[in-house]
């Protein structure tokens, strides 16, 4: 047993319930703005992929991603799934249509993601989905180095 997908609720704050649960791990959970989706990362394919599923039942499941990805987000009127995978930040148009799931083929989308260090560092800022928080990491300078001052309390005296 690994990572998996549970939720707590207000009302009863001491009880976890398992939305997701299998042998493999499933992390980075996302609900729909609505409350009625989760996309989540898993890699029971061997490869992280990113799938949604009806919530809390999770009776359904529908894959996001084709060929890779993680760290899902969804744009604030729920009609699009954000997620990196290969080549970077990745969109798929959502449509819902009788309580069912039609999720279009991603389309990577110009902003550069960087490979994940430290969970999720992606985040739609805007209602339209035309803005993202994205966790860039700089190339790391040398450090200074480090002084050793001897007599520094001469120093200080003078």
């Amino acid at each position: 047993m690994g990572l998996d997908v549970a939720y707590v609720a207000l009302d009863a704050p001491t009880k976890v319930e398992r939305v997701v649960s299998t042998r493999f791990n499933e992390w980075d959970p996302a609900l729909s703005p609505d409350g009625r989706w989760v996309a989540y990362a898993t890699n029971e394919t061997g490869r992280n992929e990113v799938i949604v599923t009806d919530f809390p039942s999770a009776s359904q499941r529908w894959p996001a991603s084709r060929s890779g990805g993680e760290v899902p987000s969804w744009r604030a009127d729920g009609r699009e799934l954000y997620f990196v995978g290969p080549g970077g930040l990745n969109a798929s148009p959502v449509f819902e249509r009788a309580g069912t799931l039609d999720i279009g083929v991603p389309e990577v989308l110009p902003i550069p993601v960087e490979p994940n260090r430290w969970g999720n560092r992606l985040r739609v800022t805007s209602f339209d989905g035309r803005r993202f928080l994205v966790l860039r990491f700089l190339p790391e300078e040398a450090p200074e180095p480090l002084r050793l001052v001897r007599g520094w309390r001469q120093l200080l005296e003078r």
